[in-house]
């Protein structure tokens, strides 16, 4: 299957790295193209935002490791975009 675009829920610590730098991590992860983030909701310990990426054969396991080892949960996926043959 070759994933064309995913857009998930995040929750990300507000104490954790900025959003800057997790987009800097982010685009060193294969067959990214384009990254955007929307915020969502905002409390006292956790951000919500909505992380848009498209790219080519996304892997939404690798992604989501390297969310992981940002300190970042996948909280949903909310769309999957995928190439058909």
């Amino acid at each position: 299957m070759n994933i064309i675009r995913l857009v998930l829920e995040i929750a990300k610590p507000i104490k954790s790295l900025d959003i800057f730098s997790m987009i800097k991590h982010l685009e060193n992860t294969r067959n990214i193209k384009s990254i955007q983030v929307k915020s969502d909701r905002v409390s006292s310990e956790s951000q919500t935002l909505i992380l848009v990426l498209e790219g080519e054969n996304l892997d939404y396991n690798v992604i989501a490791k390297t969310l992981e080892e940002l300190n970042i949960t996948v909280t949903n996926v909310i769309e999957i975009q995928a190439l058909v043959t």
